[in-house]
């Protein structure tokens, strides 16, 4: 039976693999580890293509990664959206935010 190819969950195993690899990063760093992880994937050339459109995505994924357990952002300065959601603000005290690792409440 073949593998299903769901972007989503494929692009969340390489986030989290480049990030447990990298332990401290910026998002930009974690997303040229996932594009240099796609390159090198077995996938075929058009499903590389179609991971590659979700690089811009790689932020969302660590929040949901970061929400899983699996670590946090180093912001210091919050907000909240209009949904009453808390999102980092860019300000001066946040532009050097990275991703930390810990792994953390992971079961």
């Amino acid at each position: 039976m073949k593998k299903s190819f769901v972007k989503s969950t494929i692009m969340k195993d390489f986030i989290l693999k480049a990030w447990t690899d990298l332990r401290i990063a910026r998002k930009g760093i974690i997303a040229r580890e996932v594009a240099r992880a796609i390159q090198e994937s077995k996938y075929s050339a058009e499903q590389k293509i179609l991971l590659f459109e979700k690089i811009g995505n790689v932020g969302f994924y660590l929040k949901e990664l970061s929400k899983a357990g699996h670590g946090h952002n180093s912001s210091s300065k919050v907000i909240k959206d209009k949904d009453g959601k808390i999102a980092g603000e860019l300000c001066p005290q946040n532009i050097k935010a990275v991703w930390i690792f810990d792994n953390v409440g992971v079961k």
